[in-house]
C-alpha cells in the first residue's frame, strides 16, 4: 500500500491510555486510507468494465453491418452474372 500519509511520533512520555488511545487512532486512519484505496481501485475497475461493454457493442454493430454489406455485394454481383 503506497500512501503519502506518515505518523507523527511524539517524543514526551505516554500514559499507557494515551498510547492505546494514539493507537486506535492510527488503525482508524490506516482503515480509512485502505478503504479508499480500495475504492478508488474498484472505481478504475468498473471504468474497464463499462469500456470494455461499450467496444464489444461496438464491434458487434461494425461487423453486422459489414456482414450486411458483404451480403448485398455478393447478391449484386450474383444477379449481375445471372
Amino acid at each position: 500500500m503506497q500512501s503519502g500519509h506518515r505518523f507523527e511520533y511524539s517524543t514526551f512520555p505516554q500514559t499507557l491510555e494515551e498510547l492505546e488511545l494514539e493507537h486506535k487512532r492510527e488503525a482508524m486512519e490506516l482503515a480509512r486510507i485502505c478503504d479508499k484505496e480500495e475504492d478508488d481501485e474498484n472505481y478504475k475497475h468498473r471504468e474497464v468494465l463499462k469500456l470494455s461493454q461499450y467496444f464489444s457493442k461496438c464491434f458487434k454493430i461494425v461487423t453486422s453491418r459489414f456482414m450486411f454489406h458483404l451480403l448485398n455485394i455478393i447478391l449484386v454481383s450474383e444477379h449481375v452474372c445471372n
